[in-house]
Order: structure tokens, then C-alpha cells, then sequence
């Protein structure tokens, strides 16, 4: 998980680097949070951002 607040409503970091580019570099999910119950109870319905 990373912190949602990294990012900008076009999955976009500070850096220029993009959410995906950063998924498809790392070997796990990630999954941007604003609280860690959020991604809990995505991951229970089978949907994950």
C-alpha cells in the first residue's frame, strides 16, 4: 500500500512517474490507500484500484 495522498486524481506522482509505471515495476500489488480499511474491503469484493 502507498499512501493515496502521493498521488493526483490522474495517478500521477510528484515525480512525473505514473501509479501504473510504478505497478508494472514491483513484483507485488500495490494499491494506493487513504486508510487501510479501504483496501481491506476492496479486496473482500473482489475489486481492487
Amino acid at each position: 500500500m502507498i499512501p493515496a495522498e502521493t498521488i493526483n486524481d490522474d495517478g500521477v506522482f510528484l515525480d512525473d512517474f505514473t501509479l501504473e509505471a510504478v505497478r508494472e515495476s514491483l513484483p507485488m500489488p500495490i494499491f494506493p490507500s487513504y486508510d487501510f480499511i479501504d483496501v481491506l474491503e476492496s479486496e473482500s469484493s473482489g475489486v481492487l484500484a
